[in-house]
């Protein structure tokens, strides 16, 4: 029963020995910089003796030294140096989003679109935390162009009267009155005054004025031009649409018009003589 004993206890002294334990539980301060505590159990004193395991190119009791490598003399800008797969000779820099280049001093191409939101560029600035500014485009600001200027709150930015500003990215415009361009479309600029699209057959700031198109002759020779409303007519001498009428058909439709007036007085006459014959031999 003792030998099973002992055999008991030397099976447990040589199973936790070397055992990795967690900060949290390390007996001593935490390693630092990665390192693991490796710890193994003293039996005799009851307790748990311990030691941080360092990883290139850490050294120390608990791991907070570091050997000379090639990151002391790496410069690498705003960006951070690591040693290659652990090497103390061999190091590279990796850059922030926003650099490249092997000492991350050169502005790559996709700055502009993850630090400055598409609307800036970016520029080298020393005395910048990142290593860089943006400089923002028209109507944007903030460190990163994230700020959309209201032009509306400006006292600079004045739209025509009777007409309300709307603020957009990068700039404003006026929106147009109801109605204001009749029979037209309204257009807003980017300056802030509206211009008129007008119909065709119309003109003016306002799309109100006919276009007389009979001033240009448009018709041939053989055809008469007759303006409308915001657009024309060519009437031919021989065919006359069905909505026109000609002075001769005019004169012969009143002559018509007389002489059935002429029988609608006859025949009211005669009927009134009659009547009164009538009365009379009754």
């Amino acid at each position: 029963m003792k030998v099973l004993f002992v055999l008991l206890a030397m099976f447990v002294i040589v199973s936790a020995s070397g055992s990795i334990l967690s900060n949290e539980t390390c007996p001593t301060r935490p390693c630092q910089n990665g390192g693991q505590c490796i710890g193994r159990v003293d039996v005799g004193n009851r307790s748990i003796i311990s030691k941080c395991r360092c990883f290139s190119p850490y050294v120390g009791p608990f791991c907070e030294s570091m050997l000379p490598n090639a990151c002391d003399e790496a410069d690498c800008g705003p960006g951070t140096c690591k040693l290659i797969k652990g090497r103390l000779d061999s190091a590279e820099c990796h850059c922030p989003i926003g650099f490249t280049g092997a000492h991350c001093d050169e502005i790559s191409t996709t700055c502009a679109r993850h630090r400055c939101n598409n609307r800036g560029t970016c520029e080298k600035d020393s005395n910048s935390t990142d290593g860089f500014t943006c400089s923002c485009n028209s109507g944007f600001t903030g460190a990163n162009c994230e700020i959309d200027i209201d032009e509306c709150q400006s006292e600079s930015v004045t739209c025509p009267s009777n007409m309300q500003c709307l603020d957009q990215p990068g700039g404003y415009s006026c929106i147009c009155p109801e109605d204001s361009c009749g029979n037209g479309v309204c257009s807003s600029t980017m300056t802030g005054s509206p211009v008129c699209a007008c119909d065709s057959g119309w003109q003016g700031d306002h799309c109100l004025d006919d276009v007389d198109e009979c001033e240009s002759d448009p018709c041939n020779s053989t055809e008469t031009c007759f303006n409308s409303a915001g657009s024309y007519v060519c009437i031919s001498q021989n065919t006359v649409p069905s909505n026109y009428m000609t002075a001769k058909e005019f004169r012969i439709l009143m002559t018509i018009w007389y002489v059935e007036m002429i029988y609608i007085w006859v025949a009211l006459f005669a009927c009134a003589g009659f009547g009164l014959y009538l009365f009379y031999l009754l």
